[in-house]
């Protein structure tokens, strides 16, 4: 979902995703002409240097709702306050602390 969300990056790119690079924003209106409408929840992740960007640049791609409501769940139960964002869970339901291989889930 995340992938997807993002613009649609490489397993690579979402496996490597780092819990420092979320940037929690306030809620945006769904409507930005009346302030007073539906909050929507918004995120950022910070890309850093891609190679569509140049050294000065630094490229973010910005999350609403559904992927931003999955995100925050995943993190909060896994209790991962830093480090890799997306780790392997084991049979048993322990969370690694090692971050996903684009090749495998472990």
């Amino acid at each position: 979902m995340v992938a997807f969300a993002s613009g649609d990056r490489r397993r690579s790119k979402v496996g490597r995703l780092r819990f420092e690079q979320l940037q929690e924003e306030p809620p945006v209106p769904v409507d930005p002409a009346d302030p007073d409408s539906t909050p929507l929840p918004y995120l950022v992740i910070c890309l850093g240097r891609t190679r569509m960007t140049s050294a000065d640049d630094e490229a973010k791609v910005f999350l609403v709702v559904a992927p931003v409501a999955v995100v925050k769940e995943w993190l909060q139960r896994a209790d991962i306050p830093k480090g890799p964002t997306f780790r392997a869970v084991d049979r048993l339901g322990s969370v690694g602390d090692r971050a996903l291989t684009p090749s495998r889930s472990t």
